[in-house]
């Protein structure tokens, strides 16, 4: 059977994290309202996903387009919050 764009996906999550155990779990939100705190659990349901080495650190970081909620930012869960309108312009978040 071949091989699923899903699992590809995931090997080559799973052999970035094993040769460097750590990685970047990215998630891109693009929305007129600020993202929220649900956020949260949808990234750490697809961190536990991954078949990555026991062991293995994620650092996962926001990039978005219309703002997020306090609530989001006082969770400190992402390692980086990047609005890319801003980004683009070269200022930091």
């Amino acid at each position: 059977r071949e091989e699923t764009k899903k699992e590809r996906i995931q090997k080559s999550n799973a052999l970035m994290a094993h040769l460097h155990e750590w990685g970047y779990i990215c998630e891109f939100k693009f929305s007129s309202n600020p993202v929220d705190k649900s956020v949260v659990d949808a990234v750490k349901e697809k961190i536990n996903r991954l078949d990555a080495p026991e062991g293995t650190s994620f650092l996962p970081v926001l990039f978005h387009i219309g703002g997020v909620s306090k609530e989001l930012k006082d969770a400190k869960f992402f390692h980086r919050i990047i609005d890319i309108a801003g980004f683009v312009k070269g200022e930091d978040d």
